[in-house]
């Protein structure tokens, strides 16, 4: 355990997070276990793997990785109005949109906070009223 923990401390300050991909040898498939046995194992470890930031929950760090992008978007355009046509970043948009109203109320306050457009028409009539 000890050996696959300090691997995976190097892969972070490697590479920022721990998010080792599950098909990346035996490193990738011993976090994935990690994640498995999370309810069964010991305090200890289970401290240790949070101090270093470990990401119990995939979901949630890809939601909060499209976030960062979101708000750095935002910062570089002045809106959160994301072309759906714009890669991955677009498409998780125009999902949080769709899933507006069953998303967590934490969610929703995150993306609310930073002026998230929530009607692109909305948005688009707005613009043009203004002009």
């Amino acid at each position: 355990w000890n050996k696959h923990f300090d691997e995976l401390t190097n892969y972070k300050a490697k590479h920022g997070d721990c998010d080792v991909p599950g098909a990346q040898g035996t490193l990738g498939r011993w976090v994935s276990h990690q994640r498995e046995i999370r309810e069964t194992m010991s305090r200890k470890r289970f401290d240790a793997l949070d101090k270093i930031g470990f990401t119990w929950s995939v979901y949630e760090s890809a939601w909060n990785k499209h976030f960062d992008e979101l708000t750095n978007y935002k910062a570089k355009h002045g809106d959160c109005d994301v072309p759906g046509a714009q890669g991955t970043l677009g498409r998780w948009v125009s999902h949080q949109r769709e899933i507006r109203e069953t998303m967590s109320r934490k969610r929703f306050d995150a993306l609310d906070k930073i002026g998230f457009t929530w009607s692109v028409y909305e948005s688009a009539w707005n613009k043009h009223f203004d002009e």
